[in-house]
């Protein structure tokens, strides 16, 4: 089954609820639209065969979002994809990686929920979480704790009056 998300990056965003809790993952936002094409299966080792990511269908230059709020770590290529890795706040030794996409920002920048990071580069992007284990890093399912866009909807005018965008906010859940 094909899930489809969808959400406008230039609508700015309110952190609703905890980032931080010991007892679970970061809170992390989809960072593009589109449908998951390639599911996490967690590896049995930090080296054995599974996929870390989540994989999202997109199209090539596409707007990708920051998928949690922290401090980019890493934004450039490894053997040819281009990465945009991110420390979320809170989280010490945490690291939140988006793959497939061009990077519009550089190590050290901070973002929040949303933030263009990039465009993606071709038609899948690539979501990924994961802390220090004992024998390698160790891979966690990235929408374990998924961010919500909450709000309203709102009727637009079609015949051309002004309107105001409403603030949305991001809901992160308190524990999972």
């Amino acid at each position: 089954m094909a899930l489809s998300f969808s959400f406008s990056l230039s609508t700015s965003v309110a952190l609703v609820g905890s980032l931080v809790s010991p007892t679970s993952t970061p809170c992390v936002l989809r960072p593009v639209s589109g449908s998951i094409v390639g599911s996490f299966r967690a590896p049995d080792c930090p080296w054995c065969p599974g996929n870390v990511s989540v994989d999202f269908a997109t199209e090539p230059g596409r707007p990708v979002g920051a998928p949690t709020p922290g401090t980019v770590t890493f934004a450039g290529d490894v053997a040819g994809t281009s990465y945009v890795s991110i420390e979320p706040e809170g989280w010490v030794e945490h690291l939140v990686t988006v793959g497939g996409v061009e990077p519009v920002v550089a190590v050290g920048d901070r973002v929040v929920f949303g933030q263009r990071i990039g465009r993606a580069d071709g038609g899948i992007v690539g979501l990924s979480l994961r802390r220090p284990g004992v024998a390698g890093p160790e891979y966690l399912d990235p929408l374990g704790r998924p961010a919500q866009r909450v709000g309203r909807g709102r009727l637009v005018p079609l015949d051309g009056t002004a309107w105001r965008r409403f603030r949305a906010r991001v809901a992160c859940p308190d524990s999972r």
